[in-house]
């Protein structure tokens, strides 16, 4: 085993707005999304892993980060509801700075809908799988 240690980019800020709910700055999703965006980073397997999966992929706002790792070859969003998957099925298609940023390898985004109980071919060979908004 070993201990990773990395510093946080923001300083969290917690706070109640005007309704009396109780409000992160930034927000937490955004700061579980760049938490695991930067432990991909690390030097010790940045460059050691080409398929990644995520479970309980809803909006797919991760996928846009997923996409800057500069290895990856493959990424499969996965999640159980289907009406949300083709709603947001939009984001897994290349966008217009995806045809202007050349990458290393070509990227493959696939959408499945499916749940994290089941096998299946298309999880074979994966190298990261990620379920933080399960």
């Amino acid at each position: 085993m070993f201990n990773i240690k990395f510093e946080s980019q923001y300083k969290p800020v917690a706070h109640y707005d005007d309704e009396k709910k109780l409000r992160f700055d930034p927000p937490v999703y955004e700061q579980r999304y760049s938490s695991v965006l930067r432990f991909l980073q690390l030097e010790r397997w940045s460059n050691h892993f080409k398929k990644i999966v995520e479970f309980g992929c809803a909006e797919m706002r991760l996928l846009v980060f997923l996409k800057t790792l500069p290895k990856v070859e493959h990424i499969l969003q996965v999640d159980i509801d289907e009406s949300l998957l083709v709603r947001n099925s939009f984001k897994a298609r290349p966008l217009i700075c995806d045809y202007l940023r050349q990458r290393e390898t070509q990227l493959q985004v696939d959408v499945y809908c499916g749940s994290i109980d089941t096998q299946h071919d298309c999880l074979l060979n994966t190298d990261v799988v990620i379920g933080i908004e399960m």
